[in-house]
């Protein structure tokens, strides 16, 4: 009597149907698949999930030593498959304001690092310059996000690969994400002429500098 698995004959054995065979291979493909993926998706979040690690992936693309103070890189990797890096970092609230968000994004694809601009960065803001280090960066700037104050920047020069933006994202606050506040973050990397700390090696000012020695005399 012939049932879903084929038909039976001689000595009672079945006889497989072709067609069930081929599925049982792809599926078992499947399976193998499947479980490759989901070791490599363990590795890749435990190796995410390793801020020592990260800091020292972040650095190949862009020089850092140590995180800025009260900072804490919760995640950084690479995008499987994709020529794409992301790390993310978790910052102190500046002064009453709601803490501040960076995320890093790192790409040897023009394209792709294109594309990500275009999707990402705040498009009904305004244009927004600062100055670090030296040298002076272009960004787009919008208070009025659904997320919060949004401040997206790109590192690397115009041409140059890898691509590297940075996005900063007070979340659920339009607190003004401040100059002085994205000073401090970069003192600890280096992108720009001046070099990392430079805001530490600062000279003081003379008249500062007169006014101290004023009190100490006094």
């Amino acid at each position: 009597m012939a049932d879903d698995w084929g038909s039976t004959e001689g000595g009672g054995k079945k006889k497989r149907n072709p067609l069930l065979w081929g599925c049982g291979l792809g599926c078992l493909g499947l399976l193998v698949i499947a479980g490759v993926i989901g070791f490599m998706g363990v590795g890749w979040v435990k190796d995410a999930l390793n801020p020592e690690a990260s800091l020292e992936r972040l650095a190949e693309a862009l020089p850092v030593e140590e995180l800025p103070e009260g900072w804490n890189l919760v995640l950084g990797n690479k995008i499987p498959f994709m020529d794409f890096e992301v790390f993310v970092m978790q910052g102190p609230g500046g002064g009453e304001g709601s803490p501040v968000t960076a995320f890093f994004f790192v790409s040897n694809d023009m394209e792709m690092a294109g594309e990500h601009w275009d999707e990402t960065a705040p498009s009904g803001g305004a244009e927004r310059t600062i100055e670090i280090q030296g040298r002076v960066f272009e960004g787009s700037y919008d208070t009025n996000t659904p997320s919060g104050s949004t401040f997206m920047l790109e590192l690397s020069e115009e041409g140059a690969l890898p691509v590297i933006m940075v996005q900063f994202q007070r979340t659920g606050s339009k607190d003004e994400i401040t100059d002085e506040e994205l000073r401090v973050f970069f003192d600890p990397f280096t992108i720009g002429p001046d070099g990392a700390y430079s805001l530490v090696h600062e000279e003081p000012d003379p008249i500062d500098e007169i006014s101290g020695e004023e009190d100490s005399n006094q």
